[in-house]
């Protein structure tokens, strides 16, 4: 007896690989065709198949559910990358025993990540505000950490929720570094010291309140006038 697939998609060998010399465009007006391209695994797709189905790509409405397919696997393949390379950097910068970028090239690639952290949770203004203090721009770092100070208890722990960006994820993992590296930091830390104050004061996390107590900077509260 002979077997035959149970889907025979005119010239698609579902078995193996695509038939590139039976393929043109015009089989993409076929719905069942279009889903063995979605569907067909793509570690087994012929290069050469993969390559024409992008020539297609031209002719093709940008409602086509392949069109459409292909644009969104590039697209996520661009920001997998993309976020890959910004957790590098920030792992880089984390780890490193200096207070300040003064390379050219990092500092560049370090304010085009600053740029892109948008800065709407806490977790996301407190590594904002690291960076800035990392490329020597302080009054930007201080800025950042009076904005979180300024808020009332409701509306900062409104700023925590269950799905974190790469940003949050990565200052949640590496808190302890951040806040280190922010107190050891030479410029004044008068900013810093009513940050750790006011964390103190409204959270009960008792790592992070043994932590916030390790690095408190020194004679910081001589400093305090009545108006702080």
């Amino acid at each position: 007896m002979e077997f035959k697939p149970l889907i025979d998609f005119e010239g698609f060998k579902v078995v193996s690989s695509f038939d590139i010399d039976k393929f043109n465009c015009s089989k993409l007006d076929s719905s069942v065709f279009q889903m063995g391209v979605i569907l067909y695994p793509q570690d087994l797709i012929n290069e050469k198949f993969l390559i024409s189905i992008r020539n297609c790509m031209l002719v093709l409405n940008d409602k086509h559910p392949v069109k459409r397919w292909l644009t969104s696997q590039a697209s996520l393949e661009k920001s997998i990358k993309k976020n890959q390379a910004e957790i590098e950097l920030l792992t880089e910068i984390l780890n490193s025993q200096f207070n300040l970028i003064t390379d050219q090239k990092v500092k560049m690639s370090v304010i085009g990540l600053i740029g892109n952290i948008q800065g709407k949770t806490n977790l996301e203004k407190l590594l904002k505000s690291y960076l800035y203090l990392m490329i020597g721009n302080i009054t930007r770092s201080d800025n950042i950490l009076k904005t979180i100070i300024s808020q009332t208890p409701r509306q900062f722990f409104q700023g925590l929720r269950d799905e974190r960006s790469i940003y949050d994820q990565t200052t949640h993992d590496h808190l302890d570094k951040i806040l280190r590296k922010m107190s050891r930091h030479p410029a004044d830390r008068l900013t810093f010291y009513l940050l750790t104050l006011y964390l103190q004061a409204f959270n009960n996390n008792s790592d992070l309140l043994e932590l916030l107590d390790d690095i408190r900077p020194d004679g910081m509260s001589d400093k305090l006038g009545i108006s702080y």
